[in-house]
């Protein structure tokens, strides 16, 4: 979802390692919703979700800084590596 919500960002190229954005409440309604009840889940609500959300956030502005490529090839690079580990 964190992807999703990025890449729907309309700056994304621009702003590259400067981007700012959460989760809009619909979002985020959505996201605790669909949280299976499982144990711990009771810990995840809207709070949570957006502090994940901004520790991805960060996470990808160190990494998008010091790549070289566009946004969207980063993005594709991305990808491409999470399909190869789960296979």
């Amino acid at each position: 979802m964190f992807q999703k919500e990025l890449t729907w960002q309309p700056d994304l190229e621009l702003l590259k390692n400067k981007m700012e954005f959460a989760p809009d409440e619909d979002t985020l309604d959505g996201m605790v919703m669909s949280v299976p009840f499982v144990h711990g889940s009771e810990n995840v609500g809207k709070e949570w979700i957006k502090e994940v959300f901004g520790r991805l956030l960060d996470i990808y502005r160190k990494e998008i800084k010091k790549y070289d490529g566009s946004v969207a090839l980063y993005l594709a690079d991305k990808s491409q590596k999470l399909k190869a580990t789960a296979s």
